[in-house]
């Protein structure tokens, strides 16, 4: 995954909980948390082969189940992963 995908990820997974109200998100306390995701997710070990990745999608569904996000992980094969989530919308356009 490019880090610009994984950064986008993990900012998303940060504000989740905020998009309920209408409030400006606490920028500091985002970006705080958002390294922190960061940094958990750079000590695991994903090196390919074999293709570990199984570790980061565990905890990202973790993560994201906590912040009341859907997610499904999937194991295609053993130790790799295929992990889908979904931030549901109000149907507005705003």
């Amino acid at each position: 995954m490019q880090i610009r995908r994984l950064l986008a990820l993990i900012s998303l997974m940060t504000l989740a909980a905020s998009t309920a109200t209408a409030q400006e998100p606490d920028w500091a306390a985002a970006s705080k948390e958002t390294l922190a995701h960061l940094q958990t997710m750079i000590r695991l070990n994903t090196v390919n082969p074999p293709g570990n990745e199984m570790q980061v999608a565990k905890f990202l569904d973790s993560t994201l189940k906590a912040a009341g996000i859907e997610t499904h992980l999937f194991e295609p094969a053993a130790g790799r992963a295929a992990f889908v989530a979904r931030l549901k919308g109000n149907g507005s356009k705003q």
